[in-house]
């Protein structure tokens, strides 16, 4: 028989490995929809966390993005490299679904265009852009918008652009509310 065990023992492992490429090696260039990280690095409470002047919660900063923002401290913050100079950093309760992510990845243009959003949402709709100013100051240009991902079901997400990146932040629709309170407390350092 011409397609014997070794054929097919081999096409197994060049499957895998294909698979393994495409997951480790194959930078996300953009988010595409919320991704529920439930294993990876989680930044210790020391890295870039510290207390908030607010009662339950906490402030995280960024160490490169210079970013910092104010979340509930009952969440843990995991970073995750997702290759040429993008990385994920989610907040969530230990054990359950992902409460919301900052996805950061480098961009070259100035504006958030219908177009990039319909780029970088494939296989996902989207609904009501509407831009905003977000922040403590109210002073980040933002587009928020409603996205259905076929799997992940509908989401809210905020997408700005800062200083050469593009911020998109995400949380299940029905934390709408919730995550327009925590992007009130966020600043830029240098715009402090």
């Amino acid at each position: 028989m011409f397609f014997g065990t070794r054929f097919f023992a081999g096409l197994f492992i060049g499957a895998v490995a294909g698979a393994l490429l495409v997951v480790f090696v194959v930078p996300q260039t953009h988010m595409s929809g919320f991704v529920n990280r439930t294993s990876g690095p989680l930044v210790g409470r020391e890295e870039g966390v510290t207390r908030s002047a607010q009662e339950g919660k906490l402030r995280y900063t960024h160490p490169k993005h210079h970013f910092s923002l104010e979340f509930p401290q009952e969440l843990a913050i995991g970073r995750f490299t997702e290759g040429l100079d993008s990385e994920t950093v989610v907040f969530q309760k230990p054990g359950e679904e992902s409460s919301f992510q900052i996805f950061v990845t480098p961009y070259k243009q100035t504006e958030i265009t219908e177009e990039r959003l319909q780029k970088d949402l494939q296989g996902s709709t989207f609904e009501e852009p509407v831009e905003v100013m977000i922040g403590a100051r109210e002073d980040v240009r933002a587009v928020i918008f409603f996205s259905e991902h076929p799997t992940l079901g509908r989401l809210r997400e905020v997408w700005f652009i800062h200083d050469g990146f593009l911020y998109e932040v995400a949380a299940r629709a029905e934390l709408d509310l919730w995550l327009a309170e925590i992007l009130k407390t966020w600043t830029f350092e240098d715009q402090t």
